[in-house]
C-alpha cells in the first residue's frame, strides 16, 4: 500500500504515476564504488591514488548499498579510489568487427567486439 501525501491535484483513478519508495535513508556517511572494494587475508581494501602512486589501503566497511560500500575507516573525503582497468570483449561469431563503440568515448570495434575507451568515433 503506497499513501499519497502533499496534493492531489490531477491525480485520478487508472492514471500512471510515478513513485520513490525510500528504504533507508542514511546521513554523513563515506562511499566507494563497491567494485572498487576487494579482500585477501580477511582484510579489506581499496585502492587509491596519491602523488600519481596506486596505493593499497585497508578500510572497514559498513552496509552496502547495491552499487555504493559505507567506508567507516581509512579512507576520507576527495580520496580518488581507483576502479581498475576495463578490457572490452573481443567477441566472436563472424561479424566484421570495425563496428562503432558501445560508449561515449567511441572507438573502433575489435573483430566482433565492442568499442574499446578514448578512441575517437570513426
Amino acid at each position: 500500500t503506497i499513501r499519497v501525501t502533499g496534493s492531489t491535484k490531477g491525480l485520478y483513478a487508472g492514471s500512471s504515476a510515478t513513485a520513490t519508495i525510500t528504504v533507508k535513508q542514511v546521513t554523513n556517511v563515506l562511499t566507494v564504488p563497491t567494485r572498487a572494494v576487494t579482500s585477501s587475508g580477511g582484510k579489506t581494501y581499496v585502492t587509491l591514488v596519491r602523488n600519481g602512486k596506486h596505493v593499497k589501503t585497508a578500510i572497514m566497511i559498513g552496509q552496502t548499498f547495491g552499487a555504493q560500500t559505507e567506508v567507516t575507516v581509512g579512507v576520507k573525503a576527495g580520496d580518488v579510489v581507483l576502479l581498475g582497468s576495463f578490457t572490452p570483449p573481443t567477441g566472436s561469431g563472424g561479424s566484421t568487427g570495425n563496428r562503432q563503440g558501445a560508449f561515449p568515448q567511441g572507438g573502433q570495434g575489435g573483430t566482433g567486439g565492442f568499442g574499446g575507451f578514448g578512441g575517437a568515433p570513426q
